[in-house]
């Protein structure tokens, strides 16, 4: 018998906290699922663990080297059987009914796509992040995800799709931020997105912060999916959404931009590399939006160019950060007295 959804898994060196997951998806097979575990290389006991699973519930399971999040999501989408998809992360876990929740969802109010609310999980805390109570058209759905809270839309993990939708759409493969490159084309595809407040997903935070990652510069793989969203946009007549991503892109730019400053440490190989960057985003500022103002000109050839100023950071303000100087001066800052003395 064919299976109504297919519940994706990608799994990469998660040990520690893979069986709580598993445990919360594998409580959700009263509803006809088929779980699909895609063991991504891993070099921890995560691979056996999956296959113990297996051979307890009858999940499916594929061992395959490292590709990545994107290529793990692919391998499982070019196998399942579901009409509808859903994407778990292996550090994640779920309520009990969320599947048959948004798939009643989805049936109800004739939605190619259903969504809940989540909590975002750190540490000990927890935060709920509400997806509300209502219906979005596809148009509608695509300005919310350049909102401030618009994050809610662009995961995966919280919804539940017609499986229709990934026909000839597929995650970036080598990139971060995968969700925010195919979003857009999903929800193009839909006619309708229902949503409920019923938190049923718990996200796990696992502390990628950005200003610190070494790996700062793939960050801008999230600039490159606006650009192509852009792109989209204009070659599917949604003209009247550009805006949108030029707001997000440029809000996104300078967080970026800033978080590479008071890191410092950069080569003058990957000083070049953000500085191209940035200057394909200021093409694309050029090209889409000839009319900007003489103020909003000024401001975007600012922020996608690197000034001396900006370089010298780049290259050296790390060193600027671990001086005896800058950490008295950050203790002051504080309201601490440099060696503890009171005054």
């Amino acid at each position: 018998m064919k299976p109504l959804i297919s519940i994706i898994i990608p799994v990469y060196n998660v040990e520690n906290l893979l069986a709580r997951c598993l445990d919360s998806v594998v409580a959700n097979l009263t509803l006809q699922c088929e779980i699909l575990l895609v063991d991504d290389g891993s070099t921890d006991k995560s691979g056996e663990i999956c296959d113990d699973y297996a051979s307890r519930y009858g999940l499916t399971v594929f061992h395959k080297p490292n590709g990545g999040l994107s290529d793990a999501r692919n391998f499982a989408l070019d196998r399942m059987k579901g009409s509808y998809v859903a994407f778990v992360d292996s550090d994640d876990f779920v309520e009990k009914n969320i599947f048959a929740t948004l798939y009643q969802l989805s049936k109800s109010e004739n939605a190619e796509i259903a969504c809940c609310s989540f909590w975002e999980c750190n540490g000990t805390s927890k935060t709920k992040v509400s997806a509300g109570n209502a219906t979005q058209s596809n148009v509608q759905f695509l300005k919310s995800l350049a909102e401030k809270d618009g994050y809610k839309n662009v995961v995966m993990w919280n919804k539940l799709f017609d499986a229709r939708l990934f026909d000839g759409v597929r995650f970036p493969v080598g990139r971060i931020h995968e969700d925010q490159a195919v979003i857009h084309l999903l929800a193009y595809k839909a006619k309708k997105i229902a949503f409920t407040d019923k938190a049923m997903y718990y996200h796990t935070n696992r502390g990628d912060n950005i200003s610190t990652s070494s790996n700062f510069l793939r960050h801008f793989d999230d600039v490159q999916a606006l650009l192509e969203r852009a792109q989209f946009y204009r070659n599917n007549n949604l003209e009247e959404l550009l805006p949108t991503v030029e707001k997000q892109m440029f809000e996104l730019v300078s967080f970026y931009k800033k978080c590479a400053r008071h890191r410092g440490g950069y080569s003058k190989e990957d000083v070049e590399k953000i500085s191209r960057k940035l200057a394909i985003c200021k093409q694309f500022c050029v090209q889409f939006f000839p009319s900007m103002t003489k103020r909003q000109q000024h401001e975007r050839n600012k922020l996608y160019t690197l000034s001396p100023l900006d370089r010298w950071q780049l290259l050296h303000f790390d060193k600027i950060r671990k001086s005896v100087f800058f950490r008295a001066f950050a203790r002051i800052k504080n309201g601490k007295v440099p060696n503890g003395e009171n005054q």
